[in-house]
């Protein structure tokens, strides 16, 4: 029990408005909100003492269901994700900069208007982000996070379908990737990948692995591209009833 403390306010927002305040003069209470609809909610907490000092949380962020994905943009925040419509794009159109990030596409189209080839010569890994956005353009792109899903996506005219850079924990399956000018699938420096059921065709590189570790593939269709599949620096990957042919390398 803090003597000094004199009440502490929980307050929760939706998009546009206060949805609800809650009120205790103990340290440590719990807050129960029912019935809320699924949507995106911001919550703080504002501690004050007897002398009228406060402290005060960020603000974080609570998704309750699933967010609807109409056009490109960054999925900023954990949660489930679902494609709702075909969308074009002139540059990255799925940038995933948070863990927990489950994105289902549904069967819809991710269409890119691609610029050009990604260039990786002469570029230190620790820099290869930055020289990738330069030279580049992403259907999904996976920046450094935790525990990822895509799933269902057709992706096609980028540089890179897919383009994971020091991700862990990453599940890739039943997608269609094909007419990309370099990558379908490019996993860089990204561990634990379970690559599964998906048709790469088309593409420069179908399925790139380059510094990373505990990849499995199994029961993927890889045809039609320069270099099926080109796996180097890694530790522990698995294929298993992959079916790759007609791959000029």
């Amino acid at each position: 029990i803090d003597v000094n403390l004199k009440n502490v306010t929980i307050l929760l927002y939706n998009t546009t408005s206060l949805v609800g305040s809650s009120n205790s003069t103990l340290s440590s209470f719990l807050v129960n909100n029912t019935y809320l609809l699924q949507t995106t909610y911001y919550f703080n907490a504002t501690a004050y003492d007897l002398a009228e000092n406060f402290n005060r949380t960020e603000t974080r962020t609570i998704i309750i269901g699933v967010v609807n994905v109409s056009s490109c943009q960054g999925l900023l925040v954990p949660g489930d994700y679902i494609l709702n419509q075909n969308v074009n794009s002139n540059l990255d159109c799925l940038n995933i900069t948070a863990n927990d990030v489950h994105l289902d596409c549904k069967g819809y189209k991710l269409t890119g208007n691609d610029i050009g080839p990604i260039s990786q010569g002469n570029v230190l890994i620790g820099s290869i982000m930055e020289a990738t956005k330069q030279y580049g353009t992403f259907g999904v792109f996976i920046d450094q996070v935790n525990h990822t899903l895509i799933k269902n996506c057709l992706i096609t005219n980028f540089s890179a379908g897919i383009f994971s850079f020091e991700t862990v924990n990453i599940t890739l399956i039943n997608n269609t990737i094909y007419n990309n000018t370099q990558y379908g699938i490019e996993l860089l420096c990204s561990h634990n990948a379970n690559v599964s059921r998906n048709v790469i065709y088309n593409n420069f590189y179908g399925f790139n692995l380059y510094h990373g570790d505990n990849t499995t593939s199994s029961h993927n269709l890889i045809y039609n591209n320069d270099v099926g599949i080109f796996n180097l620096n890694t530790n522990s990957s698995f294929f298993s009833h992959d079916r790759v042919y007609n791959n000029f390398y």
